[in-house]
């Protein structure tokens, strides 16, 4: 009897009803927020000044806006997996963790931020790469890819972090070559090339990311409750990223190299956000993607009897875990 109730606790967390409970609890959490006055703290800075999403702060649009593109997000994770089964068990966890994720920081929930829009261009980008695998004589793979990163660099500086990223990708799925490379680049010219022609902007709106090394700024990160989040899903990702390399690295060579980009997008996230550290949440979001992923993962080939139970943990961490970073702030 005790088994059957694991095993439908199991299934609960892994189906779309545990998924559709944690939509309904991120809106209803999106609410307080909006109305607490709670607001992002990232703000838009992108290479081409002026190509920043402009949006009052607290406005109703820019906390609708946000809710559909976080919606967006987990339907485009949802559906990646889905066409290249990447989790080769069945599972909607890592569409239920993002949301989790998502909501258990305000910043992401409460207004239209860049973090959520990089996830929104990331995932498409992702999609069109998985689907090139060991196709190298389709060079529009590559220039679609950075056609995306390429508009996306004009309203944030961080996507051009990630065309790196997606370079080592394309060397993952074996679809770079020099033709390529050079698609690559008309990829990356040709948003530019059609705005400056139309003239949406002038030589002088160009400007290089601007990266502050200051202690001031790691001590407020170390001192926000975001921290918590921020900790909670290296950790975990960690764990769960080493407990799941003895898994993956027998499926075969696709998926390892759908899986393995994950890794490579983690692991460069994580270096970026120690960097750039103005941007924590913008890293801290796409490193939530990852997680989810992780977190499937683990919990689809381990098959722990109480498996839900660490996913209840791992949801009242997140949740609970900033707040009472704070308490234990002002107590202190």
């Amino acid at each position: 009897m005790e088994q059957v109730r694991q095993s439908r606790m199991n299934a609960f967390i892994n189906g779309t009803g545990c998924t559709a409970l944690a939509a309904v609890l991120a809106v209803a959490l999106s609410i307080y927020y909006y109305y607490a006055g709670i607001d992002y703290a990232d703000e838009f800075y992108g290479v081409v000044a002026g190509a920043e999403i402009g949006l009052a702060h607290g406005s109703v649009l820019s906390w609708v806006l946000n809710l559909i593109t976080i919606g967006c997000g987990v339907i485009l994770l949802s559906f990646l997996n889905k066409r290249f089964a990447f989790i080769r068990e069945y599972t909607r966890l890592h569409t239920t963790m993002m949301i989790v994720l998502t909501m258990s920081v305000p910043g992401l929930t409460a207004g239209l931020c860049p973090a959520n829009v990089v996830v929104l261009l990331l995932l498409p980008a992702m999609h069109v790469m998985f689907s090139g695998y060991q196709q190298q004589h389709y060079r529009s793979y590559i220039f679609l890819i950075s056609l995306i990163l390429s508009i996306g660099s004009m309203v944030d500086y961080v996507f051009v972090a990630y065309a790196l990223i997606f370079m080592v990708g394309f060397f993952q799925v074996q679809i770079m070559s020099f033709k390529g490379f050079v698609g690559m680049l008309f990829g990356w010219i040709t948003p530019y090339w059609i705005a400056y022609g139309f003239g949406m902007f002038t030589l002088g709106d160009l400007h290089l990311p601007q990266l502050q090394f200051s202690a001031e700024r790691y001590m407020a990160l170390l001192t926000s409750p975001v921290i918590v989040n921020v900790v909670l899903t290296m950790v975990t990702g960690a764990v769960f990223g080493v407990v799941n390399a003895l898994t993956l690295i027998s499926y075969r060579r696709q998926l390892r190299a759908y899986n393995g980009f994950f890794t490579v997008l983690a692991l460069a996230t994580t270096l970026l956000l120690v960097v750039d550290v103005a941007n924590v949440l913008t890293y801290l979001a796409v490193l939530n993607v990852c997680l989810a992923v992780q977190a499937a993962h683990f919990f689809t080939t381990t098959r722990l009897n109480k498996g839900y139970i660490l996913f209840i943990l791992l949801v009242v961490a997140n949740m609970a875990g900033p707040t009472l970073f704070t308490i234990l702030k002002e107590l202190l």
